[in-house]
C-alpha cells in the first residue's frame, strides 16, 4: 500500500462511549417484546389454520366419498386445496429469499485494487469486523454493507459484502472515506450490535409473509382462473387471507415503529464508532459532504439524462460531478477548497426549513444531520487526518471511473449509440440549466418560492409609491413573504395531524408541547396570522408593480410590463390547475399501487377512474395554447408525443378494463405536460424580472446602492 495514506486510528484510553447506550437497551427489549407478541399471535394462527386445513381435508373426502360425481369432486378438491392452501400461506416465508441484486454494481478484486483491499484491512482491524466476502463498486452517493437474507439466516451466518459508491469516493478525502466506512462496519462491530442483525432478519422475515407476493399468490391466480365449482373456492381463500393479512400488517406496524426507534439508536452507535477510529472532524465533515454531494449527483445524473436524449454520453461522470457540485456550493455561497465544498453552521442553517411545528418521525429509520452531530459532540477525538482525495487509494482510478459510466450508461440506455461529451459542452449545459431561469439576487428572493399575489392592473397603474428600490425588495419584506409560505406549510401539517394522517399523540409548536387534540386551536390561531400575514404580501407585491411601472413609464415601456405580468398571471393560472391534476393522479396511484391484487370489481372500478382522469386531461390540453407547451420541450421526441396525443381524437385508456401500458402512457405526458408548463412559468417570470431590472441598465452602480430615484 503507497506510504502514510492509510491515516493512523487514534489510542484512546476509554472506549466506553461506543458501548450500547440504556437507550439502545430500551429500544432493544421494546422489538423483542413486540416480535414475542406477534410469535404467540403467529402461532394462534397457525393453530387455527391447522384445524381449518384438518377439517378441509375430512371435509373434502367426506363429501366426495358420500356421493361421487363430477361436481362432487371439483367441491371436494376445493375445499380440501382451500384448507392446505391457507397452511401453507403461514409458512410460505421459508421458502422467499431477499436478494439484494443491483445491475449497476461491479465487484472488484485485490489483483486489481491492493491499495483499497489493504485499506478497507486495516478499518476492519481497527472497527474489529470482518473482511468482506466480496467489494462492489457502485455509481451513487453511497456505502454500504450487504448481503442476501432468508429465514435461514437466522440460524446460519451470512457473510456480508461492501458496497463503495464512487459518487463518495469523489467527494471525499482518505480521512472522510475512512470515517463514512467505519460507520458502515460499526453496525457490526461488537457483540451486541449484532442483535440489531438479526432482528433486521426477523424484521424482514415477516415482512415477507404479511407483503410480499410470490408463487404461492400466483397458484391461488391460477386455481382461481379455473373457474367452475373448483375456481370457487379459490375466491373464499383469497378473500380469507386477505383478512389475515390485514390482521398481519396491524401486527407488523406495531413492530416496525418499535424497529425504527433501534434502526435510529443503531444509527447513532455506528456514528460514534466511526469518530473512535476517525475523529470528530473527519466524521463530520463527511457527513455534511454527503447530503450535498447526493444533492449534486442528483443534479449531474438529471443534466446528463437531458444530454443523452441528444444522443450525447460522458465517459466519466465524476468529472460532471465534480464540476456540478463546486458549481452548486458556489450558488449557495459555499467556500469551496480543491473542488470539495466547506459546509459551515451557517450554510446548514439557510438551508433548513424552518417550521414552528415539530414532529418526532417515529417511522424515521436515520436521525436527522442534527441529531446525528449532537451524538457524537458527547466525544471530541482528535485523529490524524489525510485530506488527499479518497481516488488515491484506487489503482489507476480514471479507468475505474471510465468503467462504471459505461456500465450506467449500458444499464440505462441499452440500445443507443452516443457521441462523447466534452467537459466544455457539460459545462456550458450545467451554467446555461442553471441560469435559465434565476431570478436576480438583487431582488433579495421576493420572487421566489411563491407565485406573486393577482394583481387588478388597471387599477394600479394610476398608483404612485415614494419607495425605493431597496425599501421595496427589502430582507424585512422578504422575511415576512416566506414567514407566510413556512405558516402555509405548517398549518397543513397541523391539519394533518387533526385528520390523524400524521400519527402522533404530540407534538411541539414554537417549542412548547401540544396534544394532538390541541391542535385546533393552534389552526384557529395560525389561520388569523396567516390572513394578516397575506395582506401584507399582496400589498408588497401591489407595492413592487407600481414601483416597476414608474419606472417603465420614465422609460416608455409600460405597455411591455402590463403585457408581461398578464402573460405571468396567465401561466400562473395553468400551473395551478396543472397542479391540481397531479394531485389528482397521484392519488389514483397511490391507490393502484396500494394493493398488488385487485378482485375484478376493483380493476373495473380502477379502469373507470383512469378513463375519467384521462377525459379531463384531455379536456385541459383542449383549452391550452398547445404550440406554447411545445416551444417549453426541449426533446423533439417528446414534442411529438404531446402533439400528437393533442391531436388526436382517440384515447389511451378504456371504461371496460384496466390497461397498465394506459396508465404508463397517460403518466408520462401528464409529466412531460406538467414539465412543459412549469419551463413556461419559470420562463415569463425570468422575462419579467429581467425586464425590471433593464429598465434600469441605462443608469450606474449597484441597484442595492439605491441609484433609482425614489420618484418621478
Amino acid at each position: 500500500m503507497k506510504s502514510n495514506l492509510y491515516p493512523k486510528s487514534p489510542l484512546l484510553e476509554n472506549y466506553n462511549f461506543i458501548s450500547p447506550s440504556p437507550q439502545f437497551r430500551k429500544s432493544v427489549s421494546a422489538v423483542i417484546f413486540s416480535v414475542l407478541l406477534f410469535l404467540m399471535f403467529y402461532i394462534i394462527l397457525v393453530v387455527l389454520a391447522g384445524g381449518i386445513m384438518f377439517l378441509s381435508v375430512w371435509a373434502g373426502i367426506s363429501l366426495i366419498t358420500a356421493k361421487p360425481s363430477f361436481i362432487t369432486l371439483a367441491a371436494g378438491a376445493g375445499i380440501i386445496v382451500f384448507g392446505l392452501m391457507l397452511f401453507i400461506f403461514l409458512f410460505k416465508f421459508i421458502f422467499s429469499k431477499n436478494r439484494n441484486d443491483n445491475p449497476l454494481r461491479i465487484e472488484v478484486k485485490e489483483s486489481e485494487h491492493p491499495e483499497l483491499f489493504a485499506f478497507i484491512r486495516n478499518l476492519n482491524n481497527d472497527t474489529k469486523t470482518k473482511f468482506p466476502k466480496k467489494i462492489f463498486l457502485s455509481p451513487e452517493v453511497n456505502a454500504m454493507v450487504f448481503y442476501n437474507s432468508s429465514f435461514w439466516s437466522l440460524f446460519f451466518p451470512v457473510k456480508k459484502n461492501l458496497e463503495i459508491g464512487l459518487g463518495l469516493v469523489n467527494t471525499l478525502s482518505i480521512s472522510e472515506l475512512k470515517a463514512a466506512l467505519a460507520h458502515e462496519f460499526g453496525h457490526f462491530s461488537q457483540r451486541s450490535m449484532k442483535i440489531g442483525s438479526y432482528i433486521y432478519t426477523v424484521n424482514r422475515v415477516i415482512y415477507n409473509l404479511v407483503y410480499d407476493y410470490d408463487n404461492w399468490d400466483n397458484a391461488l391466480h391460477g386455481w382461481a382462473q379455473t373457474g367452475g365449482v373448483f375456481g370457487f373456492f379459490a375466491g373464499i381463500t383469497f378473500w380469507l387471507v386477505e383478512r389475515v393479512r390485514g390482521l398481519l400488517k396491524i401486527a407488523y406496524n406495531l413492530i416496525n415503529i418499535n424497529y425504527m426507534k433501534l434502526s435510529r439508536e443503531m444509527e447513532y452507535h455506528a456514528d460514534l464508532m466511526a469518530v473512535s477510529v476517525s475523529g470528530n472532524k473527519s466524521f463530520r465533515d463527511a457527513l455534511r459532504k454527503l447530503e450535498f454531494s447526493a444533492f449534486s449527483y442528483n443534479y449531474t445524473t438529471t443534466y446528463l439524462n437531458s444530454l443523452a436524449s441528444e444522443s450525447k454520453a460522458s465517459s466519466d461522470i465524476y468529472s460532471n460531478h465534480s464540476y456540478t457540485t463546486s458549481f452548486l456550493a458556489i450558488q449557495n455561497k459555499m467556500t469551496v477548497k480543491d473542488g470539495f465544498p466547506i459546509i459551515t453552521d451557517k450554510n446548514l442553517e439557510n438551508s433548513i426549513v424552518k417550521s414552528r411545528v415539530n414532529i418526532k418521525d417515529q417511522w424515521a429509520s436515520h436521525p436527522t444531520l442534527k441529531e446525528r452531530e449532537n451524538n457524537i459532540s458527547q466525544v471530541n477525538i482528535e485523529a490524524e487526518v489525510n485530506e488527499r482525495s479518497a481516488w488515491e487509494i484506487f489503482t489507476d482510478a480514471d479507468s475505474i471511473k471510465k468503467d462504471v459510466t459505461q456500465n450506467l450508461y449500458r444499464v440505462g440506455f441499452p440500445d443507443i449509440e452516443f457521441t462523447d461529451l466534452n467537459q466544455e459542452e457539460y459545462q456550458n449545459f450545467v451554467q446555461h440549466e442553471i441560469n435559465k431561469y434565476k431570478i436576480s439576487e438583487d431582488y433579495n428572493g421576493f420572487y421566489e418560492g411563491r407565485y406573486l399575489s393577482q394583481l387588478n392592473i388597471e387599477a394600479l397603474i394610476a398608483l404612485t409609491t415614494t419607495q425605493s428600490f431597496d425599501e421595496v425588495y427589502s430582507m424585512e419584506t422578504v422575511e415576512s413573504i416566506k414567514r407566510l409560505e413556512s405558516n402555509k406549510i405548517d398549518l397543513e401539517i397541523l391539519k394533518q395531524i387533526v385528520l390523524k394522517q400524521i400519527p402522533t399523540k404530540y407534538f411541539e409548536f414554537d417549542n412548547k408541547k401540544y396534544k394532538r387534540k390541541e391542535a385546533n386551536s393552534l389552526i384557529i390561531s395560525l389561520k388569523k396570522e396567516i390572513e394578516e400575514e397575506e395582506v401584507f404580501v399582496i400589498n408588497a407585491d401591489k407595492n413592487a408593480f407600481i414601483y416597476n411601472y414608474q419606472r417603465a413609464l420614465h422609460a416608455n415601456k409600460q405597455k411591455e410590463l402590463e403585457q408581461l405580468y398578464y402573460n405571468y398571471f396567465n401561466v400562473t393560472g395553468i400551473i395551478k390547475s396543472i397542479d391540481k391534476l397531479n394531485s389528482n393522479f397521484e392519488n389514483f396511484t397511490k391507490k393502484l399501487y396500494s394493493q398488488t391484487r385487485w378482485t375484478d370489481d376493483g380493476i373495473k372500478q380502477l379502469a373507470a377512474e383512469l378513463s375519467s382522469f384521462e377525459k379531463q386531461f384531455k379536456d385541459f390540453l383542449k383549452v391550452q395554447d398547445i404550440e406554447k407547451l411545445l416551444l417549453n420541450i426541449n426533446s423533439e421526441e417528446n414534442r411529438e408525443l404531446l402533439k400528437s396525443y393533442n391531436s388526436s381524437v382517440n384515447y389511451h385508456s378504456k371504461i371496460s378494463f384496466f390497461d397498465e401500458q394506459a396508465f404508463l402512457s397517460i403518466s408520462n405526458l401528464i409529466n412531460i405536460t406538467s414539465q412543459a408548463i412549469g419551463a413556461w412559468y419559470g420562463s415569463s417570470l425570468k422575462k419579467l424580472t429581467d425586464f425590471q431590472l433593464n429598465l434600469y441598465t441605462h443608469r450606474e452602480g449597484n441597484l442595492k446602492g439605491d441609484s433609482i430615484p425614489q420618484q418621478l
